[in-house]
């Protein structure tokens, strides 16, 4: 047992003994507060197993509490049961309401299970008030001698903690990893495994249990109840709110809550007037300031102190310090160790039986066909290519095929035909996949989200679960992360754990949708021989991507999708050539480079300077003395390995992120310090990495959020209709939801926005990440009349050449500091670039980093 575990274990010990002598150190009104205390803190703990561990956000917590109440009523008064029996029948009996209601009620999600929630307890109360089986309003009187306080009390303090052991052991739990997998994301959870339904019932049951015991409680220490005490909407106010006060997904939080809620109602008692004020306003401060409650927040204080104590503030080697931007690179084909190194040499093409087949398979968003009646088959020993332009319906169709989308014609996997059943099923039978926009459970460490997958879809136990997944962890470069929070990680380790993810459920097939969009050439080659070894270790691939050396030098086949149909299909190296797919997905320049005349046109004053500047998140910091200038009409081309700091000085500029030194100067105007808003307004666009578009609006009320500084409608209309011209895709589908697009027109959609603001300074962040190379032809060159009209430009591109041909200036970053600056031509044939990307530079140069201030 580790030494926090023992501390824990202490601890808990001497809270139970004190709390279980509070009767003999107290009088009678103190116990009566105890008893209070106790009893709000079962309630609350219950309450926050749905809410905070699982995001069920029910309302219904006074519907429990009154159905416990009449079942101990009634079975004490009928049936003559004494006070332990009566009190487990309440307890019972809510259950058995909760499953005869979980059934409709749990088929809701988010804001509709907690109206449902609410309504259930409000028309409860309706009915039981209005139903004279149960006494109407008059109630039911229960016979026999009340219970005495201290029995009251002693047995509510036995309920507080079966609560509190529950949700202890439950999160720690096969179902509590599930559980919060469903809180952060449904969808993601029954793709990995996670029987959704089935774990939210059980949650549901053991919440509904303990209230129905405090219900029971409730009616032995008062002798009588009625539907209007009973069912009072303030049984789940109180609960709401003493679990929020105290920290809701925490064990302590509820216990400390409800201590605070019910001390202070009694303060405030003597002030009726003024007392449900201030109880408001604290809730408002807590959910502002401590949004984690007043638990969170000690615990936050208390490792913040740690730090500072241990002195590791300025430990920028840490793991856990990197997680909020990309660092420098890390391995992502670290074998662990006692496994076999796969061979880097691509296997033999499949030409086995087939093991996922699709006939006739189609789906329609909408009005628009993304697939229309697909046939394919994937071979055993095949690492199958699937390439397309944006909007071709490639991503839809991982989704028919993995289970996640449901659609027209039929799938059968392994000769079993699977069409009826869900992702769940179909990742339990063997296919493992993952998303092109990564999509991590954000709240559990990166080991969890691996936990998760390996012990619901692949049924792993124990401590070899843990060692397998250390042991993926390890292969994609990850395992110094384990125990980081997965939302904390950027773009480029993220789409690692999509893939460690996928690996984690003992896939029979992988299907991978782009996970090379954004990876420089050395990653971009541990990322084939990750491939090539998965290739003998699995019994197909099929492989979704816009990186063609990827295709290339991975893939046996390949066949190319276009509006919703195949195309053609083949040896890739024969479809590549093919005129048809030059012209709708490589386009006429076949994917070379767009190039312009790029000449300095460094101005006696600058557009921007960034003089300086240091930021950082938290205790890592990210930029150092960073200092660059962009003339009027000036591209620059911003340049580096993951993890140089490219991210962080866009987001710095745009003002995301404040500096902790240095100044950021727009046309004279010093606006580093300033909000983003009044950046945007001084003439500062910002396409941001990872599309960062609104779901839930369309597409144009995304566009025309861009455009809020337009003098007028017309104006406002020109802009759109400047976009539509350059995104054609976006004119069709302008109706459309956010979140209804495929990712590259998601991107398309991120990269629209910021033209909307007609500004002088544009910040494009991976434009070309996720984008068909006819789509990164067609933008470059919209970029390059952009830029005719007088427009500076920060790109940000991994594709260097492609960021050195459109660019005036360069600035290239190596571990949060400016390495090389120069103009196009000079970088290019700098020998240091090459190993700033893959390695340390070395040797001398003309155009060294500014040296550090003093």
């Amino acid at each position: 047992m580790t030494r926090r575990r023992v501390l824990i274990a202490a601890a808990l010990a001497v809270a139970v003994v004190a709390v279980a002598l509070v009767p003999g150190y107290t009088s009678q009104y103190g116990l009566l507060v105890a008893f209070e205390i106790v009893q709000l803190a079962a309630l609350a703990q219950a309450w926050s197993l749905m809410a905070g561990y699982g995001g069920i956000v029910s309302l219904a917590v006074a519907a429990f509490v009154g159905v416990g109440s009449y079942a101990t009523a009634e079975v004490s008064a009928k049936a003559g049961l004494g006070l332990y029996p009566s009190v487990l029948a309440g307890g019972v009996v809510s259950v058995v309401f909760a499953l005869i209601v979980a059934v409709p009620m749990l088929r809701f999600r988010g804001l509709y299970f907690t109206i449902g929630s609410l309504v259930l307890a409000e028309a409860l109360g309706i009915f039981m008030s209005n139903y004279n089986g149960f006494g109407g309003n008059m109630g039911i009187t229960l016979a026999g001698t009340a219970p005495s306080p201290r029995t009251i009390y002693l047995i509510s303090v036995v309920i507080a903690l079966l609560a509190t052991c529950i949700v202890a052991w439950l999160v720690r739990s096969r179902l509590g990893l599930g559980l919060r997998a469903i809180r952060d994301d449904e969808d993601v959870a029954e793709r990995v495994g996670v029987l959704t339904f089935r774990t939210k019932l059980t949650v549901f049951l053991i919440a509904s249990f303990v209230m129905g015991l405090v219900g029971g409680v409730q009616a032995e220490w008062t002798g009588y109840i009625e539907p209007a005490g009973a069912f009072a909407l303030d049984w789940t106010v109180e609960t709401v709110n003493a679990a929020i006060i105290g920290g809701v997904g925490t064990i302590v939080g509820p216990l400390a809550g409800s201590a605070v809620s019910v001390g202070l109602s009694q303060r405030l008692a003597s002030y009726p007037e003024i007392h449900l004020i201030i109880l408001g306003v604290l809730l408002i401060v807590i959910i502002r300031l401590a949004p984690n409650g007043l638990w969170g927040a000690a615990c936050q204080l208390a490792r913040a102190g740690q730090r500072r104590f241990l002195g590791r503030l300025d430990s920028a080697d840490s793991p856990a310090s990197a997680v909020a931007v990309p660092a420098v690179a890390v391995p992502a084909v670290a074998v662990a160790s006692g496994a076999e190194p796969a061979s880097s040499a691509p296997g033999p093409a499949g030409t086995g039986e087939p093991l996922l087949r699709a006939v006739g398979v189609g789906k329609v968003y909408g009005g628009v066909r993304a697939v229309d009646g697909v046939d394919m088959e994937l071979l055993r020993g095949e690492v199958l290519g699937m390439v397309g332009p944006n909007g071709a319906g490639k991503s839809t169709l991982i989704g028919l095929l993995s289970g996640a989308i449901s659609g027209d014609g039929t799938v059968e996997l392994f000769g079993e035909d699977v069409t009826a059943a869900g992702a769940r099923q179909r990742a339990r039978r063997g296919i493992g996949r993952t998303h092109q926009v990564p999509r991590p459970f954000g709240q559990m460490s990166v080991m969890e989200n691996l936990l998760v997958a390996h012990l619901h879809g692949a049924k792993g136990s124990g401590r070899a679960a843990r060692a397998e997944c250390e042991r993926i962890l390890a292969r994609c470069g990850l395992l110094d992360f384990a125990h980081v929070r997965a939302s904390e990680l950027g773009l480029l380790r993220l789409k690692r754990l999509e893939l460690a993810r996928a690996l984690a459920v003992r896939p029979r097939i992988l299907l991978l949708d782009e996970i090379g969009a954004g990876l420089v050439e050395s990653e971009l080659t541990e990322l084939i021989e990750l491939i090539r070894a998965l290739s003998h270790e699995v019994d197909a691939i099929l492989i979704v991507e816009h990186v063609i050396d990827v295709i290339r030098e991975c893939c046996d086949r390949l066949i190319v999708i276009d509006r919703g149909k195949l195309l053609v299909g083949g040896n890739p190296d024969e479809v590549l050539r093919d005129p048809q797919v030059a012209a709708v997905y490589l386009g006429t320049s076949g994917g070379e480079e767009i190039r312009r005349t790029a000449g300095s046109r460094r101005s006696a004053r600058p557009l921007l300077e960034v003089k300086a500047v240091a930021a950082g998140y938290g205790a890592f910091r990210a930029l150092h003395d960073v200092s660059l200038t962009v003339g009027p009409g000036e591209v620059l081309a911003l340049l580096g390995a993951n993890g140089a700091g490219k991210t962080t000085t866009a987001r710095s500029i745009s003002g995301m992120l404040p500096v902790s030194n240095g100044e950021i100067w727009l046309d004279g105007q010093r606006i580093s310090g300033r909000r983003p808003h009044d950046i945007v307004r001084l003439g500062v666009a910002h396409c941001m990495e990872g599309r960062k578009i609104f779901g839930d609006l369309t597409v144009e009320e995304n566009l025309l959020l861009g455009a809020r500084a337009a003098r007028s409608a017309r104006e406002r209309q020109r802009r759109l209709d400047s976009v539509y011209d350059v995104f054609e895709a976006l004119r069709e589908r302008r109706g459309n939801s956010g979140s209804a697009l495929s990712g590259g027109q998601q991107q398309m959609l991120a990269i629209g926005r910021a033209l909307m603001a007609d500004p002088r300074l544009i910040i494009f962040d991976e434009i070309s990440l996720g984008l068909a190379p006819i789509t990164v032809d067609r933008l470059y060159e919209t970029l390059i009349e952009i830029n005719s009209r007088g427009v500076a430009m920060i790109i940000i591109e991994q594709n260097v050449e492609r960021g050195l041909a459109l660019a005036d200036h360069v600035a290239v970053l190596e571990k949060g500091r400016v390495a090389l600056t120069g103009e196009p031509a000079d970088i290019r044939a700098d020998d240091r670039l090459l190993s700033l990307y893959v390695g340390e530079a070395k040797g001398d140069g003309a155009s060294p980093a500014p040296a550090p201030q003093p």
